[in-house]
C-alpha cells in the first residue's frame, strides 16, 4: 500500500495535483487487495490512519514524520527528513551538548547526553560521549577526594599489587605477636601451614 502511493504521489494526476498526506489519501482513493493498487474512491466519509513509531524504531519512525509532515511524498529516508527540517541531524546533537556546556551544570549536561541517547538515536554515541566526558564529569573531582586518576593504574608503576603491599607493610602489635602462644594444637597447625 504505502509503496504504491509513493506511485501514485509520483505518477497518477490527481494525486500529484493534489499532494495528500497518507492519513488524507484515503479519502480520495481507495485501496484493491486484487489488484493491489489505489483508484479513485467513489464514496467519501472514510478517515486514514498511521500507527504510532518510537524514534528508537528507526526507518519506521523516520517514514512516518514524513507521511505525517510531507505531502505527496514519492519515497522516504532519514535524510530526506532532515533535508525537509521535520528531523534533526547529529550536527543538533552536538550543538545542544554544547550550548549546555556554557549554561547547564553538570548533572543537567547528564540528563541532556541521556536524554539525547533514549529521544534522539545519535549515529555515535560513544564519540559524543568522549567530546563532552569532561564537561559531563566535573563535579566528580577525583583531586578532591585524594584519589588518583582512574586511567594510571598502580600496576604500571609497581608490579607488586596493592594489597600485598599493604599486607607487607602492616605494623603488627607485640600483643598480637604474643598471641601465637595461646593458640591450641589446630589453630596452631593451621597457623604453621
Amino acid at each position: 500500500m504505502l509503496t504504491e502511493f509513493f506511485w501514485m504521489n509520483a505518477n497518477d494526476p490527481q494525486a500529484k495535483a493534489t499532494k495528500y498526506f497518507y492519513k488524507d489519501f484515503p479519502a480520495s482513493f481507495v485501496w484493491n487487495k486484487q489488484s493491489k493498487t489505489w483508484k479513485a474512491r467513489q464514496q467519501k466519509d472514510v478517515i486514514g490512519r498511521i500507527v504510532s513509531a518510537n524514534p528508537n524504531e528507526g526507518e519506521r519512525y523516520y517514514l512516518r514524520l514524513l507521511l505525517t509532515h510531507i505531502p505527496g511524498p514519492k519515497s522516504t529516508f532519514r535524510e530526506a527528513a532532515i533535508a525537509h527540517g521535520i528531523l534533526e541531524d547529529d550536527q543538533s546533537n552536538d550543538k545542544w551538548m554544547e550550548e549546555g556546556c556554557a549554561f547547564r551544570m553538570p548533572i543537567s549536561l547528564r540528563q541532556l547526553f541521556s536524554t539525547i541517547l533514549v529521544y534522539c538515536s545519535p549515529k555515535n554515541p560513544k564519540e559524543l560521549f568522549l567530546k563532552y566526558e569532561e564537561a559531563m564529569g566535573e563535579d566528580y573531582s577525583l583531586k578532591d577526594f585524594q584519589l588518583s586518576d582512574l586511567r594510571t593504574t598502580e600496576i604500571t608503576k609497581n608490579p607488586i599489587c596493592k594489597e600485598i603491599l599493604d599486607e607487607i607493610n602492616l605494623q603488627i602489635s607485640q600483643s598480637d605477636l604474643a598471641s601465637i602462644t595461646l593458640l591450641n594444637e589446630d589453630q596452631t597447625h593451621a597457623y604453621k601451614r
